[in-house]
């Protein structure tokens, strides 16, 4: 499997919440998490049965961590999408983040490129 570095393409915001709630986009310091992921590609589909294994597995082994559980579809060669689940109130799987990227070799991101990573990175 190659590996390129991940570049948004574009974003839909989730929610946010309090100072240790794994949605805010800000201010994690200090807070510990535990991220289940799970990737399919091709004609393989995500799972919501595994998305509620992997996030009541974490709840079982690592119940003082925020469980971030992450899925990933490949949507073709060169784009994925990225989401983070969640269990609802009534124990059914959402999406509480949806983001896609697209893949790239490293010699396509230019310096530019990198000094805004780093500038949106520090929240600026």
């Amino acid at each position: 499997m190659r590996s390129f570095p991940l570049l948004p393409a574009s974003a839909q915001p989730g929610t946010r919440g309090g100072a240790c709630d794994p949605h805010r986009l800000r201010h994690r310091i200090g807070c510990q998490y535990v991220i289940p992921v799970q990737a399919k590609g091709g004609n393989d589909q995500l799972s919501t049965v595994q998305a509620k294994q992997d996030i009541a597995c974490c709840a079982e082994k690592f119940p003082n961590l925020v469980c971030r559980a992450i899925s990933a579809q490949f949507i073709d060669d060169s784009r994925i999408a990225m989401f983070e689940l969640q269990l609802d109130e009534s124990g059914l799987v959402r999406t509480a983040e949806e983001r896609h990227y697209r893949l790239v070799s490293a010699d396509q991101i230019t310096e530019s490129d990198m000094a805004g990573y780093r500038q949106r990175a520090a929240g600026k």
